[in-house]
């Protein structure tokens, strides 16, 4: 017995590009202002800087264009408040 799986390929498609955009930024700005031979607090603080950027503007762009992803944020925060 074969089950057949359903892909939303627009969807997948949809949050490959995202994220690729996103994490392409991300990447971009460890290549141009991340520097290695700082304090090692300064490079940490640099690297959660970069990373907040990245997550950052992938959750937001992801709000912004997948209604499921919008209902999902609603909920959580509604359960927590």
């Amino acid at each position: 017995m074969i089950r057949e799986i359903d892909f939303d390929y627009f969807r997948i498609i949809k949050f490959l590009l995202l994220s690729i955009f996103s994490f392409g930024i991300s990447y971009i700005l460890v290549e141009n202002y991340l520097d290695y031979d700082v304090s090692l607090v300064y490079f940490i603080i640099t690297i959660i800087g970069i990373l907040l950027i990245g997550i950052g503007s992938y959750l937001t762009l992801t709000y912004v264009t997948d209604s499921k992803t919008r209902e999902l944020f609603k909920s959580i925060i509604s359960r927590n408040t």
